[in-house]
């Protein structure tokens, strides 16, 4: 037997709409997104005027990032990452084939095999992006500049 359960919303104390268990939904400022088979946990820019998150639809992921959708994924190996400025974002991606690029305003990096630890980027400043990736088992440090 399935567990079907019932989501509200609730903005100044007073319930909003009902949601069901077969799609996710973000609401931001009172306004629904679109729906998703499911989502990560989302996060705000430092200046707090964007919101990004991972979604699912069938079976590829994609970034939104101030309701934009990107194109999907096989998988997301980390959520996204604001820079300090908050004027770029950030991610680690799994592609179809395999491999791993980092995705920084809608382009990608070289492919990798792999990302070490747990995938961590690191904006050095507001123009710089760090990770440490591997490609034919051999680990590299990766330092991204961002215009």
């Amino acid at each position: 037997m399935e567990d079907n359960y019932v989501n509200f919303l609730v903005l100044d104390g007073k319930e909003g709409p009902r949601y069901d268990s077969t799609k996710d939904v973000l609401v931001v400022d009172a306004v629904e997104d679109k729906r998703y088979e499911g989502f990560s946990q989302p996060i705000f820019s430092p200046d707090s005027r964007r919101l990004a998150y991972a979604a699912r639809r069938g079976e590829k992921w994609r970034a939104v990032i101030g309701g934009v959708e990107g194109p999907g994924y096989g998988s997301f190996a980390l959520g996204s990452l604001f820079s300090p400025d908050s004027r770029h974002v950030a991610f680690l991606a799994q592609r179809d084939d395999k491999k791993y690029v980092i995705v920084v305003d809608g382009g990608e990096s070289q492919a990798y095999d792999d990302y070490a630890g747990e995938g961590e980027l690191v904006f050095d400043g507001p123009d710089l992006l760090r990770a440490v990736m591997i490609r034919n088992g051999e680990g590299l440090r990766v330092e991204i500049g961002i215009r």
